[in-house]
């Protein structure tokens, strides 16, 4: 099943001024998790699914970013980095990098999220089972159940009891009572489909820098009375870190300390 998908699109080109002193001199996805950066991370596990070709934008230290990357020969991957000359934001870097795509579907993965290493096969074949559940498929993204320590840091998503996403951004698309929240945690599989949308935002309003999430989803959601416009959701059950401030970053260490320590292996 893995297979099914041989393309990802890495976001890499923040600033990662949350991180304060750690990305004055150094992109955030090379910050160093336990001795290796973050995006050498996402990329082993990117080999590990079936991933074959990777695109990356870069902006900030960009040059450093690049050098580091090289070809992707050491991750057997074929890495292609695609420099921004401005801050895109998700969905701008998205369609500008779309051109280099060669497949009608793409993985989309935020570079400097950290998530369970060992458990996430399971989980991505989760997220492709989602995605081709239904007959022409716009988007499937991975998103966790919202608990007491989430609220107030993330966006909160509501989904219906049928896995789709019903709620942005505290608008409802739908009748249903039993919705509930949860949060996108940077994972996604979209399709060309997708694309085409944010093209045609991108012409009509004249924008090339936008959200994936904040200018799109509404547009789909807009439509979920069409079945061919609904964005299915997979729940992750195992640990994810968004790492987006220098606390966060010793929570994901203590993380690998506790669970891949020589003690525990």
């Amino acid at each position: 099943m893995s297979n099914l998908i041989t393309e990802a699109f890495l976001l890499s080109a923040g600033l990662g001024t949350r991180m304060g002193e750690l990305t004055k001199n150094l992109p955030k996805p090379l910050i160093e998790l336990n001795g290796e950066s973050l995006i050498s991370r996402n990329l082993k596990i990117l080999k590990q699914i079936g991933i074959k070709k990777v695109y990356i934008n870069t902006f900030y230290k960009a040059e450093i970013l690049e050098n580091y990357l090289g070809n992707g020969q050491q991750w057997g991957l074929e890495i292609i980095c695609i420099r921004e000359e401005e801050l895109l934001d998700t969905g701008g870097g998205l369609l500008n990098a779309s051109k280099y795509f060669t497949t009608p579907n793409i993985l989309v993965w935020n570079s400097d999220v950290f998530i369970e290493p060992k458990l996430f096969e399971v989980e991505y074949n989760n997220l492709l089972n989602c995605f081709y559940s239904v007959p022409k498929p716009v988007i499937s993204i991975l998103a966790k159940k919202i608990n007491e320590e989430d609220k107030g840091k993330y966006s909160v998503l509501g989904i219906n009891s049928k896995n789709r996403l019903v709620k942005f951004l505290g608008e409802s698309y739908t009748n249903d009572s039993h919705i509930e929240d949860v949060i996108f945690i940077g994972i996604s599989l979209i399709s060309k489909k997708f694309l085409n949308i944010a093209e045609e935002f991108s012409l009509k309003n004249n924008k090339k820098i936008f959200s994936t999430t904040k200018d799109i989803f509404p547009i789909i959601l807009s439509q979920n009375t069409d079945k061919d416009y609904e964005i299915t959701v997979t729940i992750s059950n195992h640990y994810w870190n968004d790492v987006g401030n220098p606390e966060s970053l010793k929570l994901a260490s203590k993380y690998l300390d506790d669970h891949f320590s020589p003690t525990t292996n």
